[in-house]
């Protein structure tokens, strides 16, 4: 059962569960058991992986697949501390885990916790600081003690995703709702206060797709930054005033632009087919264009090999 909730929760964080499910029952399917993810290639993971994005947490699943397989004869810690031990198992992951698993006193704090907490006690705080959070932990903490830990932070949880709304929330059905003391203040829709984001940064990559005889050249990512460890097409980039410039340098070639967000980025990508072999290709990888889909690509190189192979050639 810990592995199952493991695997569910990683796959859950920065996920909506319809967009998760189908990745959840897929792994389970592939890797039923823990020492089968450890057994697996890394290449073979993040493939498996493919447009949930952040794959930084494919990464740390394999990390721990393998530290607790190999070194934990497969069991998994059975304490929150401990769990916190594991790669890419943070608080949430941790308390997840110790109080639905080992029923361990510990509050599970997901967004829709954040929520409901900084309601109920009308946090006058921005939730997203650093004391914020310790104090939504806290009272969260508060909260839980005397109470069954699997089923209040269940509870907690499906309160805050369907009865405690960011808009709208449906107060005259919430059980706690005589105690809000937002509720009784009036101040529902304010909160749970946040502070101002940054706004995103702008990125200009032009990707060079060079196609001969069935074949294609492509990179792996280094093991740093976004999309680490994936492949992709070589590619420059280059600054807005540069663009235009840059790309009609091969306004012959057959181009096409997407618009990829990320938290902290807008990637405008375009992408230029050219036909015949790459130069300079040393540092590439040859494959035949039928086998692209067996490696781990960033969503915005499957979007173009969607729109690309959708064309009537």
């Amino acid at each position: 059962m810990p592995y199952k909730i493991w695997l569910s929760e990683i796959i859950l964080q920065q996920t909506r569960v319809e967009q998760g499910l189908p990745y959840y029952l897929s792994f389970i399917e592939s890797y039923p058991e823990v020492a089968d993810l450890a057994k697996a290639l890394e290449d073979q993971v993040l493939r498996s992986w493919q447009g949930l994005g952040y794959y930084n947490r494919a990464r740390n699943l394999h990390k721990t697949a393998k530290l607790v397989s190999d070194q934990m004869h497969g069991v998994f810690p059975d304490s929150y501390e401990k769990l916190l031990s594991l790669p890419g198992v943070g608080p949430y992951t941790a308390a997840a885990i110790a109080s639905i698993c080992y029923e361990e006193e510990v509050p599970v704090v997901d967004g829709n916790v954040i929520r409901l907490v900084s309601r109920h006690f009308l946090m006058e705080e921005s939730v997203d600081s650093s004391s914020g959070a310790k104090a939504i932990t806290a009272l969260a903490k508060e909260w839980i003690q005397g109470r069954l830990p699997s089923r209040f932070n269940q509870a907690m949880m499906e309160m805050g995703a369907t009865v405690c709304l960011p808009a709208n929330p449906k107060c005259d059905m919430c059980p706690v709702a005589d105690s809000c003391m937002a509720l009784r203040n009036g101040a529902v829709e304010g909160l749970p206060l946040k502070k101002a984001k940054k706004s995103p940064l702008d990125r200009y990559l032009i990707y060079h797709v060079h196609l001969d005889k069935g074949a294609t050249w492509i990179q792996k990512r280094g093991v740093q930054g976004i999309w680490a460890s994936l492949y992709e097409w070589p590619n420059q980039e280059v600054a807005l005033g540069q663009l235009t410039k840059a790309l009609n340098k091969f306004k012959t070639h057959e181009q096409f632009e997407f618009l990829h967000i990320l938290s902290h980025q807008r990637i405008h990508g375009h992408f230029i087919v050219h036909h015949g072999p790459a130069k300079n290709a040393n540092d590439l990888i040859q494959v035949q264009w039928i086998e692209l889909d067996a490696f781990p690509l960033p969503r915005l190189m499957t979007r173009f090999l969607e729109q690309f192979k959708a064309k009537d050639r």
